[in-house]
């Protein structure tokens, strides 16, 4: 991914530039930590020339859209069962096993 960034002819710009890009200005150890450990599995995708990090619009803009799909649904709770349905299940068990001579 390095020569995709390099390759791609879009400015790059240190990981402390970066907040710039984005409306709500996080730190500069918030995008490190993008880049090192990612969010929900997606990592940011940088470059490192000179010691620095560096990071371009482009995939600052991908980092974004990966990790702002829609998750997969939740599982509706189940709701817990009532008394009487308590009640009844464990008399259908009961008559189960006095059938069974258990």
């Amino acid at each position: 991914m390095t020569v995709a960034l390099l390759a791609n002819g879009g400015k790059l710009h240190r990981l402390s530039e970066a907040a710039k890009f984005l409306p709500t200005r996080p730190n500069a150890s918030t995008i490190w930590r993008w880049a090192t450990k990612g969010v929900r599995g997606v990592r940011l995708e940088t470059v490192r020339v000179g010691g620095f990090h560096y990071v371009s619009e482009e995939a600052l803009e991908a980092f974004l859209e990966a990790t702002n799909e829609p998750t997969q649904p939740v599982a509706p709770v189940k709701q817990p069962r009532t008394a009487k349905q308590r009640r009844e299940s464990a008399r259908r068990a009961q008559a189960i096993l006095a059938r069974a001579g258990i």
